[in-house]
């Protein structure tokens, strides 16, 4: 087995309580061992041991809400994450909601659209199939096509 390696840089570790580590060990007879047991001890104290998974930094604009570029770099037009509209967020108006953060967060009477996916979700919702996809280092959903807009759905996108 090879030393453990922290998955956080040196000069930070010693400000955390918790960190990672990767144990690398030489076979797979091992590895099924330490999942099985499920954590060891070490320096000085029972840790849990869990499968690691390599996952992608979660990149997206917040203003047209594409995964290929930050907000500080986007020339797309904006898109509202709540009903894919075209306009930002912020500006979300409903003409049957009164409060103005009720129309941003809490509408039931615009349709949530995902402008990636056109599925029945905000934009920025974790279960996005099309999130899923660009972050995912296994991908697991077939790339391309789109799920269908619901009936009132503001995207304009097909």
């Amino acid at each position: 087995m090879e030393p453990p390696r922290w998955i956080t840089h040196p000069e930070t570790l010693h400000h955390k309580v918790h960190s990672s580590i990767i144990l690398t060990v030489s076979s797979q007879e091992e590895v099924d061992f330490l999942l099985n047991v499920g954590g060891a001890f070490m320096f000085g104290c029972y840790t849990t041991i869990k499968h690691y998974q390599d996952t992608k930094p979660v990149r997206q604009c917040m203003t047209c809400w594409s995964f290929d570029h930050l907000t500080a770099r986007c020339t797309s037009s904006p898109k509202c994450c709540t009903c894919a509209g075209p306009h930002k967020e912020d500006s979300h108006i409903c003409n049957e909601c009164p409060d103005m953060a009720k129309a941003q967060k809490g509408c039931t009477h615009i349709p949530i659209c995902c402008t990636n996916c056109n599925g029945d979700h905000p934009t920025d919702n974790v279960n996005c199939l099309m999130r899923r996809i660009a972050f995912s280092t296994t991908q697991t959903a077939p790339i391309g096509g789109r799920a269908t807009c619901p009936p009132n759905c503001r995207n304009t996108q097909t």
